[in-house]
């Protein structure tokens, strides 16, 4: 389940051993939203490196913005349940690479709470007989000459290395909603699936599916494991399970021990009503589902009542669909990272920020400059916000 993972725990100990003052961390290269992530061996939890490491190529735009934060999210999380940080230590920066996608993915990792950016890579490798991507990784193409965008590729980093140490120290914030994690629950969903006939992973895809309409939410995501429950470190109400059956009876114990705490379970189920196959609905852990032919049938909850019962209120709210914050907090200050999601590259004009913190003044840090912004009654207005 964790072969790799454990191959590379072994050897990072190993060299702690002989070099103990140097910190320890590798690059995983297995997206934690993968169909087949358990037969790549690797699991973010349990890392026991000195930094959680992490590559990175995802897309942030349409759809993709979801799956591409979600992994960052999971890492992020698993670092901070184990008390270290998180770094990207491959960052794409394909030489092809647009600068708005430079930019979406620090955003997104920045404001994910990690802790170091390393961009992969500064040059781009000679294109020699046998290089395996010559020249294709890079700001610089091999020769020296600037690739695409540079200039303005390059106008993040000077705000990345002033705001440095603020970022470095600030931490993730919780919204009070998270989503189980379980190896054992991703073996299930793997095991039933004919991954090679193109089956799904279907503990995979509810995870999935449940972050995209937390996030639609304008919600912070967390992800848990059982045995974080009753530590409960991020202050989780309420815990989405994508599929209660594939957990482990250790698992489930903790999960109830969790409800009986005075949290909230909710669980994907395949059937609901008559049978039907169940589409974005959720059964409560406190009102299982009855005999439909002799009980009264109550049905699967929607994300949006689920949402509105329990208060889960977002940090920062905007009413445009293309648009996600995330947000750290330091001791004095908070850092609201702001991405733009459209598809079809629109930039959006006076977009309001409805900010649900303690703040009393506003400043708007772009590739641009840095701009003073006016707070009226919690909420601050971005004159543009760009794809």
């Amino acid at each position: 389940m964790q072969s790799m993972s454990d191959f590379l725990n072994a050897t990072a100990n190993a060299a702690k051993q002989q070099i103990p003052h140097l910190g320890t961390y590798t690059c995983f290269t297995s997206a934690e939203t993968a169909n087949k992530r358990v037969g790549h061996g690797v699991s973010y939890f349990g890392d026991t490196m000195d930094i959680l490491g992490l590559t990175s190529y995802a897309n942030f735009v349409g759809s993709d913005m979801y799956t591409g934060t979600c992994v960052l999210d999971i890492c992020a999380c698993a670092a901070e349940l184990d008390n270290k940080p998180a770094w990207l230590i491959e960052a794409d920066a394909r030489m092809k690479m647009p600068a708005r996608k430079l930019f979406a993915q620090s955003y997104v990792a920045l404001g994910a709470g990690f802790k170091g950016l390393c961009y992969y890579e500064w040059r781009g490798d000679y294109p020699y007989e046998g290089t395996p991507l010559p020249d294709n990784c890079g700001f610089l193409h091999y020769d020296g000459t600037k690739g695409l965008e540079f200039d303005e590729k390059m106008k993040l980093m000077p705000i990345i290395n002033k705001y440095s140490t603020e970022l470095a120290l600030a931490k993730r914030t919780h919204n009070g909603v998270a989503i189980l994690h379980s190896d054992y629950g991703c073996s299930t969903g793997e095991a039933l699936a004919n991954l090679d006939a193109g089956g799904i992973n279907v503990w995979q895809k509810e995870s999935i599916m449940i972050y995209t309409q937390l996030m639609r939410k304008k919600l912070q995501v967390d992800f848990m494991r059982a045995e974080h429950l009753a530590e409960n470190q991020f202050g989780v109400k309420v815990l989405f399970v994508p599929m209660l059956d594939f957990l482990s009876e250790e698992e489930r114990a903790l999960v109830e021990a969790f409800v009986q705490n005075g949290g909230e379970v909710y669980y994907t189920d395949r059937r609901v009503s008559f049978g039907t196959i169940n589409t974005f609905g959720y059964i409560n852990s406190k009102k299982p589902k009855k005999n439909e032919t002799c009980d009264e049938f109550e049905g699967a909850w929607e994300i949006d009542d689920i949402v509105e019962m329990h208060d889960l209120t977002p940090m920062v709210q905007t009413n445009n669909r293309h648009l996600f914050a995330k947000v750290i907090e330091g001791e004095d200050y908070y850092f609201v990272t702001v991405c733009n999601n459209s598809m079809h590259y629109k930039k959006f004009i006076n977009q309001k920020l409805d900010i649900a913190l303690p703040f009393k003044a506003a400043r708007l840090i772009t590739p641009e400059g840095e701009f003073e912004l006016a707070v009226e009654n919690g909420s601050v207005v971005i004159p543009e916000i760009d794809y």
